[in-house]
């Protein structure tokens, strides 16, 4: 009884990304990620998806959520961490194994 199991419908973005690993080699083939970001086939319906993102829907944003981001960025320990300007604390609770 199959026509009663739902069907398998692959989302838009994997689909794309999974036709681009194909094209450049396979998911198995060393370095494929950076083959598809030198991607040389402009011509390709898919070459402006193939990183994920929609180039045609740009997110919006007023002066004041620019401003709310980037501060909250700025606040971020995990920001911070990444580019070295703090160390992490061995107390925080997510660290410590129990």
């Amino acid at each position: 009884m199959d026509r009663y199991k739902p069907k398998k419908h692959k989302i838009p973005v994997k689909a794309i990304g999974e036709h681009c690993k194909e094209c450049m080699g396979g998911k198995d083939s060393q370095g494929y990620k950076k083959r598809i970001a030198e991607c040389p086939s402009p011509d390709c319906a898919l070459f402006n998806f193939r990183f994920g993102k929609n180039p045609n829907h740009k997110q919006k944003l007023s002066d004041l959520q620019k401003k709310t981001l980037a501060d909250r960025g700025m606040n971020s320990s995990l920001i911070q961490r990444a580019v070295g300007k703090s160390q992490p604390n061995l107390n925080d609770q997510d660290l410590v194994d129990t």
